[in-house]
């Protein structure tokens, strides 16, 4: 059974997705999870608390992610696990990370160290890794215009492109010396 923080973290990220930023406040947030405000003011005492508490759900649900990858394909880099999973599920949540960094930029100190842990351990050991580097900002361009809605690929060219960047995430672990 889901508990009453998640619910509130998964009713702020609909709020986000079906509103906008704009729309974000405690009260909407409350009236989407069906739960007073003094609920939610319980379990996430400021709007601050709340955004950063979607954003480190996020890093979280990451993380999992690129576990669950590599555990289905023992022989996979975290670069490989990221590029291959940075589009396979993203959710309400993902908002939550634009949010935080574009309405806070100087808090959530805890949340950014963390994902900052995460994205040097993507390339960390690489044998190559400037082209370990150039793989993940290209993965996390495709993350990003997709959120945005910006990006005109169809799911094949879409598939295609991730692949690439899958054997570029390969590449820049293989023993050969970079071109």
């Amino acid at each position: 059974m889901t508990n009453t923080r998640e619910i509130l973290l998964r009713a702020a990220a609909r709020v986000v997705r079906d509103q906008g930023s704009k729309a974000f406040t405690l009260d909407a947030v409350a009236e989407v999870a069906g739960v007073s405000k003094g609920g939610l003011l319980y379990h996430f005492p400021s709007k601050d608390a709340l955004v950063w508490a979607m954003a480190a759900e996020r890093v979280d649900a990451l993380r999992s992610q690129l576990d669950g990858y590599r555990e289905a394909n023992p022989a996979a880099t975290l670069l490989e696990a990221y590029v291959a999973t940075i589009d396979a599920d993203q959710t309400d949540m993902d908002a939550a990370v634009l949010i935080a960094a574009a309405e806070q930029p100087r808090r959530g100190a805890d949340v950014r160290a963390d994902f900052a842990a995460l994205l040097a351990q993507v390339t960390d050991g690489l044998t190559d890794p400037v082209l370990g580097d150039i793989v993940r900002l290209a993965a996390d361009a495709l993350w990003l215009t997709s959120l945005l809605h910006l990006d005109q690929f169809d799911d094949h060219r879409r598939d295609a492109v991730i692949g690439r960047l899958v054997e570029l995430a390969r590449r820049a672990d293989s023993e050969d010396p970079p071109e």
